[in-house]
């Protein structure tokens, strides 16, 4: 039902954006708060490439989704073998090993980095790693830092041309496989940033690949990213709403709704496809948590609430005028 609703109401956010745009005009005479209109961050030119990458990203989110629920299923499997008397340990042992898998991972990968000159702004920190003074290295600036950094760096629209498509490649590949592995290690680690991250640099790879072409007039890759967070965080998890409201507070851009709309719709709808549930909720199926569902089972459908109220004799119900003593 909520993703019905959302649909419909993307289909008729987008409708009224291409109108408004074509008869000259903006949003002004509909909105209740002080208008403040900030310049486009996007274009009708980018919509094709934004429903491509969705397209990619729902089928790879469901895949994402099946692939950390196999490692974290083999996982509980293999603990389960070991006694209890020897179970902490193993699982300390455990997160210690993988800790030092991925720090070797990723200051390895970060060495095959070129290193680049630092632009002339402070707009975007970069990590300076293994290269000379006054320069950077764009893979070590996405691995080599918290991933909230990096989703902060793959969103700048002031760093288009800056991270480059060789180095997003290779990040996007060492970080989406260590995440997958991840599931299930006993430390905290939330993959709500992860499948940011992931999805981000899936953006910023299809940004730079469309200007690498050549196309006029598209938008910054810092968009691109954040519209490709949005199809992979919504994919993962199976929300809609909630990802539009996240991604276009992270912007500070309430421009980039329409998109955004867009581009969840695509991607939930394929992301569906493939897998009935997301993670968490699946996570609760398979660990037998009691929850209520978000959706009503299907045999409630045209059903009245008055059908679902039990039968009562007449003296447990109260007349209209009820007396102090019924």
């Amino acid at each position: 039902v909520t993703l019905r609703a959302f649909v419909g109401t993307t289909v008729c956010a987008v409708l009224s954006r291409a109108l408004l745009n074509l008869c000259g005009t903006t949003t002004k005479a509909f909105v209740v708060y002080e208008f403040n209109p900030q310049p486009d961050s996007w274009s009708w030119i980018d919509m094709p490439f934004f429903i491509v990458l969705s397209g990619l990203l729902g089928p790879f989110s469901a895949w994402h989704t099946r692939a950390c629920l196999m490692v974290g299923s083999w996982r509980q499997k293999a603990m389960s073998k070991v006694s209890k008397r020897m179970q902490t340990a193993a699982k300390v042992g455990e997160a210690v090993l993988y800790i030092t898998i991925c720090a070797l991972t990723y200051t390895t990968i970060a060495l095959l980095a070129r290193c680049f000159e630092l632009p002339g702004d402070d707009t975007v920190e970069f990590v300076r790693y293994n290269c000379p003074e006054g320069q950077y290295n764009p893979v070590a600036s996405l691995l080599l830092t918290t991933s909230e950094g990096a989703v902060k760096r793959l969103f700048s629209r002031k760093n288009a041309n800056e991270l480059h498509l060789g180095n997003e490649c290779l990040a996007f590949i060492a970080y989406s496989t260590l995440n997958i592995c991840l599931t299930g290690v006993p430390v905290p680690s939330g993959n709500f940033t992860g499948s940011m991250l992931i999805g981000g640099l899936a953006g910023r790879i299809v940004g730079a690949a469309v200007r690498h072409v050549g196309v006029p007039g598209v938008a910054a890759s810092g968009i691109y990213a954040m519209i490709g967070s949005a199809a992979m965080l919504c994919g993962f998890k199976q929300m809609c709403v909630a990802v539009v409201v996240f991604i276009s507070g992270c912007a500070n851009d309430l421009n980039l709704v329409p998109p955004l709309m867009v581009s969840i719709t695509v991607a939930l709808l394929l992301n569906r496809q493939v897998n009935e549930r997301g993670f968490d909720e699946e996570q609760i199926l398979r660990k037998k948590v009691p929850f209520l569902p978000t959706e009503p089972p299907q045999a409630l459908d045209g059903m009245l609430a008055s059908e679902l109220a039990d039968q009562l004799p007449a003296s447990a119900e109260l007349p209209q005028e009820a007396e102090l003593g019924q």
